[in-house]
């Protein structure tokens, strides 16, 4: 999940609720999901909902 925090945002698992580990500013949208896929999120949609899960709960391995 995107958590919205002012002009912050932060992605969040949607499994553990671990977050990526940084805050990112509300226009760094495309940074944020790159960093946390170089940090082995898994990032993908189910129906019309985007999921996210963290390296330790993403269960594609």
């Amino acid at each position: 999940m995107i958590e919205r925090l002012d002009d912050k945002i932060e992605l969040c698992c949607d499994e553990c609720s671990n977050s990526a580990g940084r805050v990112f500013g509300k226009d760094d949208f495309d940074i944020m999901i790159q960093h946390a896929k170089d940090e082995g999120w898994r990032i993908f949609r189910v129906g019309r909902d985007w999921k996210h899960n963290c390296a330790d709960c993403r269960d594609d391995r």
